[in-house]
């Protein structure tokens, strides 16, 4: 059956596509190449990247350069999600493998390319390896986050892919592969105190929480390991201890710290922790 324009009336003018129109060929096209041609959106996705070596950063004006390549395909996948695609209903997950142990400086993530993800978990384990995670996101957002589902396009019907561009996704949890038991172990838990530990440094209303004394120790028990690290130059920290180097990043990205006074007394008075 066609695939017809949704009524967004900003977009379909920015877009110049009616609403309830057809979805064209181009379009079609475009998610086609994405989804069956590896290399050539492996070579896709380094042009809206800064992929310099040795740390130096590309100018915008270097990357614009490289995205002009492909602007037409750009704005056609972008189009395809915005314009034909579903929204990802509020606690719906979607799954993203990652072969390295990236460093986020948020667990709310803006993914301002395409992004890949799947439905099924065990497809994510597919696209990592033993020195990779796998994230387990969800809408970061109160609004919907439009997503294109590429499942009826593509070669690779099997993965049950959902294609996202521009959307705003929660980490809310991260999985590693445990080489020594040789099996991957969910650190959902970890995640959680971190996003708690964001919310304190942002002053963020976190009174919602679940298990809040447990989670509020524990998070104070990951605090002050953090502080030992960082004024006692101490070496419990490891290369493995990717947890640690997470929150290091997320704690160095801040740049002001918001203390919400009346949300930490309230959190010491359901705690039972005074100090």
């Amino acid at each position: 059956p066609p695939i017809y324009a949704k009524k967004k009336p900003y977009y379909n003018n920015l877009f110049r596509i009616p609403c309830w129109s057809h979805m064209t060929v181009d379009h079609i096209m475009a998610i086609i190449l994405y989804t069956d041609t590896t290399k050539l959106q492996k070579l896709f996705k380094q042009q809206s990247r800064n992929m310099r070596p040795n740390g130096v950063d590309e100018t915008y004006a270097e990357i614009a350069v490289k995205n002009a390549k492909f602007a037409n395909w750009f704005r056609l996948l972008y189009e395809c999600v915005w314009m034909f695609g579903d929204e990802l209903p509020f606690g719906k997950r979607v799954f993203h493998g990652v072969n390295c142990k990236l460093l986020f400086d948020t667990l709310w993530y803006d993914f301002r390319g395409p992004l890949s993800t799947t439905v099924d978990e065990s497809v994510a384990l597919s696209f990592s390896d033993e020195s990779g995670i796998i994230l387990e996101l969800t809408n970061g957002e109160n609004l919907g986050q439009p997503y294109f589902d590429v499942q009826h396009f593509s070669t690779y019907s099997e993965e049950r892919e959902y294609l996202f561009y521009n959307a705003t996704l929660k980490i809310i949890s991260i999985r590693i592969y445990d080489v020594k038991e040789a099996k991957w172990y969910d650190y959902r838990q970890h995640i959680k105190f971190l996003h708690l530990f964001l919310g304190l440094l942002n002053g963020s209303e976190i009174s919602h929480t679940k298990l809040k004394k447990k989670v509020c120790e524990t998070t104070w028990k990951y605090i002050k390991k953090h502080s030992k690290i960082l004024l006692q130059n101490s070496n419990d920290q490891t290369e493995e201890d990717y947890f640690a180097q997470l929150q290091d990043n997320l704690t160095h990205q801040k740049r002001t710290i918001w203390v919400n006074l009346k949300q930490i007394r309230s959190l010491q008075l359901q705690t039972g922790n005074h100090k």
